[in-house]
């Protein structure tokens, strides 16, 4: 029976609206699970690439290609074992070499005894490394000199003090700045009241913008109880200049009341021009009131045309005295000698004034002689008696060491006489020690060369000669590399060590000089510092007073 009969009349319209619905209710469950399936199949990962079909065998290789490879195979293996080869051949020379030189040294140490054992001079005291002396007028000086504990090795510059080659006599250390490769030059060192040692130089290109100063303290280190030199610091540096030859002075300050002041220290050095020579130079100052740990900013003290500075400050005899001040001219740059000449300037303020009326000439114009190192003779002065100067003077022609007198205290100066020292165009500096000798520092050798053999010298006659003598440095680098601008204080309190006590007949000698090391990259490399008391070079023997220049550079030369 149809639908419809069994509703009534409204039944089939019934059945299809039930019909219907379910169709429309049948449809959205298949869209649903349509879209089901689709979010279903995109969050499957992907389905990988099929792989690549393996590569197809190389084919064989014919005889010709064979014969080619070996060929190839043996011409590597033989210039493998030439290089081998070579590389023994190098080595077995350099041996040899150095079996040589080995024998030739021994050779020239027996001759140097054979020498000694034959004197029968008496030496008072010989102090080098085997105890024993040679006067200079029987022996060879060139052999004599290979026993003289010079300063030749290479420490770290890492500020240590350490002893030289394994004696008590002589110590060394190496200073220049942390970071990046810089030339280190020009050095000034000096004693503060507490014993402590201020170093100071110039780092950088000279010349070039960058250049600048730094500075540092001699210490012993709390801990291991060692001796060693800060690191040093920049203290000054200006843009657009280079800064250059730092000199350090000591001010006295008056007490307050009862409380004692310590000396103020006053840093003088000249700056020029970035890449515009000399002739721009002009001369600052600066000022620390607690010892070096700060310092003003730098003021211009004077600008005259190629006006600079190298050595210190010769302070007054008296209390409230006159400062005088070494200086020399460059006016068109340091190539150009006919117009360079020297002066003397005097002030009562060091730190702020300078006037020029005040300066009196040390050397002419043209002579070359620069780079003035003037020193106050000991015990020369008195009551109503000026004190006697003596200058010495680097010598542009390259050729000897010339010293001017005063005796008038610095007003006037004797015309400049060449001394029987050699000079290679490089900075001297003369200083009076304590004990009354007088102390030169000098280039031993002539010429336009490095400074590779680097000289003390001491005086016993008010600085006229020079007898006794010791090789700091000598002859150990060829070529561009120089041991120059030295610089010297004294101490007649505290032995090297700073342990000790020394007295002012034997002070403790500090000096400082500009070091190269091996290599291109080793020109200026540091700053080398290294002590050693008087009575060390009076043990030396004396040379004559009428050796030549000329006789000591061929020395120099061939050692």
């Amino acid at each position: 029976m149809p639908p419809s009969s069994l509703s009534g009349g409204g039944g089939g319209s019934l059945w299809r609206t039930s019909s219907r619905t379910s169709r429309q209710l049948l449809l959205v469950l298949v869209l649903v699970m349509s879209f089901a399936a689709s979010l279903y199949h995109h969050a499957l990962p992907p389905s990988p690439p099929p792989p690549p079909p393996p590569p197809p065998p190389p084919p064989p290789l014919t005889e010709l290609e064979k014969q080619v490879m070996a060929e190839e195979q043996d011409v590597v293996e033989m210039l493998r074992r030439e290089k081998r080869e070579a590389r023994a051949a190098a080595l077995a020379k350099k041996q040899r070499k150095a079996t040589a030189k080995a024998a030739l040294q021994t050779r020239l140490d027996e001759l140097a005894l054979q020498a000694v054992k034959s004197n029968e001079a008496t030496c008072e005291g010989w102090r080098a490394t085997i105890g024993w002396c040679t006067p200079p007028d029987t022996a060879s000086e060139n052999v004599v000199q290979r026993f003289l504990p010079t300063v030749n090795d290479h420490g770290a510059a890492d500020g240590i003090v350490t002893k030289l080659n394994g004696t008590h006599e002589v110590i060394q250390a190496l200073v220049r700045p942390a970071g990046p490769r810089r030339e280190s030059h020009a050095s000034n060192v000096i004693l503060t009241p507490d014993g402590d040692l201020l170093l100071t130089f110039f780092a950088g290109t000279e010349g070039k913008s960058g250049c600048a100063v730094y500075l540092t303290r001699l210490r012993r280190d709390a801990k291991d109880k060692a001796l060693r030199w800060d690191t040093p610091r920049k203290i000054s540096s200006s843009g657009g200049w280079s800064a250059q030859n730092p000199v350090l002075a000591l001010l006295p300050r008056p007490d307050v009341g009862s409380v004692r002041r310590e000396p103020s220290v006053l840093l003088l050095h000249t700056r020029q021009r970035d890449s515009q020579g000399q002739g721009t130079s002009e001369v600052v100052s600066m000022l620390s009131t607690d010892g070096g740990a700060t310092f003003t900013m730098p003021r211009m003290l004077f600008r005259e045309r190629g006006a600079m500075i190298r050595n210190p400050l010769l302070p007054p005899e008296e209390p409230g005295g006159e400062w005088l001040m070494p200086m020399y001219y460059t006016p068109t740059g340091q190539g150009s000698v006919s117009d360079q000449w020297s002066s003397l300037k005097r002030s009562r303020k060091p730190e702020s004034s300078w006037p020029l009326r005040n300066a009196s000439k040390l050397s002419s114009h043209g002579t070359g002689l620069v780079q003035p190192s003037v020193v106050r003779m000991p015990f020369s002065s008195g009551p109503g008696k000026p004190a006697v100067l003596r200058a010495y003077f680097r010598d542009r022609s390259a050729a000897h060491i010339h010293t001017s007198m005063s005796t008038n205290g610095g007003f006037s100066w004797s015309s400049p006489e060449a001394m029987d020292i050699p000079n290679n165009n490089k900075a001297v500096f003369a200083a009076a020690l304590p004990s009354g000798r007088v102390a030169l520092l000098f280039n031993n050798l002539v010429g336009q060369s490095r400074g590779k053999r680097l000289t003390i010298a001491l005086s016993e006659d008010g600085g006229k000669t020079f007898p006794i003598r010791w090789d700091v440095q000598n002859g150990v680098y060829n070529g561009g590399f120089e041991f120059s601008y030295p610089s010297l204080a004294a101490d007649p309190h505290l032995d090297c060590d700073g342990a000790g006590r020394a007295n002012a007949k034997d002070s403790a000698l500090h000096i400082s000089y500009t070091y190269s090391k091996p290599g291109q990259r080793g020109w200026r490399y540091a700053i080398r510092y290294l002590c050693v008391r008087e009575s060390f070079l009076l043990g030396l023997p004396r040379r004559k007073a009428s050796t030549t220049a000329e006789t000591e550079s061929t020395a120099a030369e061939t050692e």
